[in-house]
């Protein structure tokens, strides 16, 4: 029993020695680590500056692409109301020049084309009658008096021939006539009303074309005013950013 007690003390003696001697350096370490700390800030705050003004970069360069868009879009803006334009101006000519070839049509050619027929039917007509009368009175005249035999068949047979080719011009006239009327003028009729149909159709397509053509117009230019508007706000929140970075860095 009276060894283990001075053992004993010495070991105590020796721990709290060390003990001390710990805590005495601690100290020494605190300055290292918030060296460590700070320039580790310092390059956080570095790095952060960095990337704003990378950023700031990249937004400006956007800003005169968007600026270019803009005018490029007002070109583009020109250029299509132009041909907008002249489509439409073509699309009324069109439907004018139908309209009036069917007025024309209506109220004067076919009419005037309708009674060029009937005239030459009746004119075939007064042919074939005429034929008719002078082969007769040729028959009746050869009939009463004495000429020579091959004289009077020489005549009547020429006064026979004209009256079968006035007969067959009459013939000719009339299916003319009904053609016409059946078959050529209501056909013209259809087609200059098709035509004034399509022009009406297509000055309708023209016109919707032109809405349209003005309402993507007017949303390309909008949205090219917006994306210049937005890149300038985006700079400036940026390029607040930049300043406060810059105050941060200055304290450190």
């Amino acid at each position: 029993m009276k060894l283990f007690r001075p053992l004993s003390f010495v070991l105590l003696f020796s721990f709290a020695a060390c003990s001390s001697t710990a805590h005495v350096g601690a100290p020494a370490a605190e300055p290292v680590v918030a060296e460590a700390v700070k320039k580790g800030a310092d390059e956080e705050a570095v790095e952060k500056r960095r990337g704003l003004e990378k950023e700031r970069m990249q937004k400006v360069r956007d800003l005169e692409y968007a600026k270019v868009s803009v005018q490029t879009n007002l070109i583009d803006r020109q250029i299509r109301t132009m041909s907008i334009e002249q489509e439409l101006k073509n699309a009324e000519l069109a439907l004018g020049k139908a309209s009036k070839d069917l007025e024309q049509h209506t109220k004067e050619t076919a009419p005037r084309e309708l009674e060029e027929q009937r005239m030459r039917l009746d004119q075939q007509t007064y042919r074939a009658e005429e034929a008719k009368d002078e082969l007769a009175e040729l028959e009746a005249m050869y009939e009463a008096d004495e000429f020579a035999k091959a004289t009077k068949e020489l005549v009547i047979k020429r006064g026979r021939r004209q009256m079968e080719m006035a007969d067959r011009g009459l013939a000719i006239a009339r299916r003319e006539l009904a053609e016409y009327e059946g078959h050529t003028m209501p056909e013209r009729d259809r087609e200059l009303r098709q035509k004034v149909a399509d022009a009406e159709l297509a000055l309708a397509k023209a016109r919707l074309e032109s809405d349209k053509a003005r309402l993507e117009l007017d949303v390309a230019r909008r949205q090219a005013d917006d994306k210049v508007k937005d890149l300038q706000t985006e700079i400036e929140e940026v390029e607040k950013k930049l300043a406060e970075a810059a105050k941060t860095e200055a304290k450190t």
